[in-house]
């Protein structure tokens, strides 16, 4: 199938297995089927019925050190850092009253150079 009728088709209706439909394509992949897929090719006027199955397993871990550069953290700004209170807060950083700590994203503490002010284990 070309890259133009792969554009071309839209899909409709997304099946999950044990709905109405799926009876035949669980007999057939068993575990592997993810869903079915009714797509409408609007150029050869066809409905096509696609499926995602699963193909490979393999165990993986996410890695707890990596945090996401939007993720909210909470930092320490000193009573008396009002310079960099009014950094923080203009780079949109958010002040927590209840547990008395700013919260910034992971990505602006990086490009503040503000990661030794990371909060850990704060309740």
């Amino acid at each position: 199938m070309s890259s133009f009728l792969s554009r071309s088709l839209k899909t409709r209706k997304t099946l999950f297995p044990g709905q109405p439909g799926t009876k035949k394509l669980v007999k057939q992949y068993g575990d592997a089927l993810v869903c079915a897929r009714y797509r409408y090719d609007t150029v050869r006027q066809e409905r096509v019925k696609t499926v995602e199955i699963i193909i490979d397993r393999e165990s993986w871990e996410p890695d707890p050190a990596k945090i996401p550069p939007n993720k909210r953290l909470p930092i320490r700004v000193g009573p008396k850092e009002n310079a960099l209170r009014m950094q923080v807060k203009s780079a949109g950083g958010r002040w927590n009253r209840q547990k008395r700590v700013w919260e910034l994203t992971y990505k602006t503490i990086l490009e503040m150079e503000l990661g030794d002010r990371i909060v850990e284990n704060i309740g």
